[in-house]
């Protein structure tokens, strides 16, 4: 869990990042322990979660759950292309059945 100067340290990383964002994001996402529940747009989400998610939360979640997420965000970066080849799509399918398979070992110890 986030919390004192942990907080502090992944708003950091999230603002050193804004180098690295597309040029319509012209702001990198507000401090989600500030904003999280009121004023979080949308966009600010997305890119938390599916653009900076993986590289934040590296040293933040043990890493079997790490891993767990990175495989949602794998196929979902996919799945949000305009044009998918047929291998990428395969790639994508088998991270989502992995995802719930171990979603379930996880969660909720099945």
């Amino acid at each position: 869990m986030l919390q004192g100067s942990t907080w502090v340290a992944h708003r950091q990383q999230i603002a050193s990042a804004t180098l690295y964002l597309l040029g319509f994001f012209d702001h990198p996402p507000h401090n989600p322990a500030e904003k999280i529940l009121s004023g979080y747009k949308a966009w600010e989400f997305l890119l938390y979660l599916y653009g900076l998610g993986p590289g934040v939360f590296y040293n933040i979640l043990p890493e079997k759950y790490w891993q767990h997420f990175c495989k949602l965000i794998f196929g979902m970066q996919i799945a949000h292309q305009y044009s998918i080849k047929t291998q990428d799509l395969n790639n994508a399918h088998q991270a989502f059945l992995e995802f719930v398979g171990e979603f379930e070992v996880l969660y909720y110890q099945c």
